[in-house]
């Protein structure tokens, strides 16, 4: 096992929180995703964020789709997280949470904007 896999098994807990909130991965997936390149994996060492460019047609953006873990040291990894956006192409950082990062970025002085969290509806 490689030290990006331990690195990810340390931090499967904060992984599998964040995941409850929208069901749409389980760990292996990620774990595979960071391991094909595919997701990018923060860690420090009391919390995670996870990461994935997304193509639109007019730009590239970094999307923060899961953190868990110390809610300071994730506000500290996200000034690395936010230079690694701008280095690579990146024309904008989005994310989408729970209803309690709502107040995280809305108190923040360089958060430009909150534009809402993101709802779901079952179309099944």
């Amino acid at each position: 096992m490689g030290y990006i896999e331990q690195e990810l098994y340390r931090c499967r807990e904060w992984i599998e929180s964040a995941l409850k909130v929208y069901d749409t991965h389980d760990f292996k997936d990620i774990k595979e995703g960071v391991l094909n390149g595919r997701y990018h994996l923060w860690h420090g060492e009391d919390a995670c964020i996870i990461t994935e460019f997304i193509e639109y047609p007019k730009y590239r953006v970094l999307n923060v789709f899961l953190g868990g873990g110390d809610l300071k040291k994730l506000m500290i990894m996200r000034k690395s997280v936010e230079k690694f956006g701008k280095e690579t192409g990146c024309k904008k950082l989005v994310a989408s949470g729970r209803k309690g990062w709502l107040k995280v970025f809305k108190n923040s002085k360089d958060t430009k904007k909150v534009h809402g969290y993101m709802y779901a509806k079952e179309l099944v």
